[in-house]
């Protein structure tokens, strides 16, 4: 099991607080692990993730030559219209988890989910949390874009976080090379099939 670094100081939600995650936290690699080889427009993209007691933060770094999204409404599916990278975090034990996306121009999405089997079972459900989660900024950058997220505990269940506390985590992307286009998806995890909502795929990670 992968163990979580601790921030002896919240990281502010800038371009500093961001490249301190970026620096320090767990890293992962968003891939293709599913099919026989990955897609030849698939593009690099890392997650990294660190945590105080009130709150994690998440930070992505996405190559993209092309980035676009034109909504910008929040908690509406963005990632239908264009790029979106995805935040998946389950607080053991437990069942339910939360999904959170950020768009390149910061436009937010977010669910909590009872269970996988609930997702599974109930496709139209609708699982959105309409009272905001968490908070994040998003840069552009030349052929890329980065994302700084911060989740309070309460959004997982919690009062705060402790070392030794547990977690199932999943990053993911939506890709699109122009409106209307099929997306590229990547993740974290080494899914067999493509869900991202495999759960049990899912690494746990236990706080440092």
């Amino acid at each position: 099991m992968r163990t979580c670094p601790h921030l002896l100081h919240a990281p502010a939600l800038d371009q500093a607080g961001l490249n301190t995650v970026l620096s320090i936290g767990l890293p992962f690699t968003l891939q293709q692990a599913w099919p026989s080889a990955p897609e030849a427009d698939l593009q690099a993209g890392h997650a990294c993730i660190s945590w105080t007691p009130a709150a994690l933060y998440v930070a992505a770094q996405l190559s993209d030559t092309a980035i676009v999204n034109p909504e910008r409404r929040f908690n509406e599916r963005a990632f239908l219209a264009g790029d979106a990278f995805e935040i998946f975090l389950r607080s053991l034990p437990g069942e339910s988890y939360i999904e959170l996306h950020v768009t390149p121009h910061n436009t937010q999405f977010q669910l909590r989910i009872p269970s996988a089997e609930a997702f599974h079972d109930q496709p139209d459900a609708d699982w959105r949390v309409h009272d905001s989660l968490f908070t994040s900024i998003a840069t552009i950058q030349s052929e890329a874009w980065q994302v700084l997220a911060e989740i309070p505990a309460q959004a997982l269940g919690r009062s705060a976080f402790a070392p030794a506390d547990e977690l199932q985590c999943c990053f993911a992307r939506y890709d699109y090379e122009a409106e209307g286009a099929q997306p590229v998806l990547s993740a974290s995890p080494a899914f067999t099939k493509l869900s991202f909502h495999r759960v049990h795929e899912w690494p746990v990670i236990r706080l440092a």
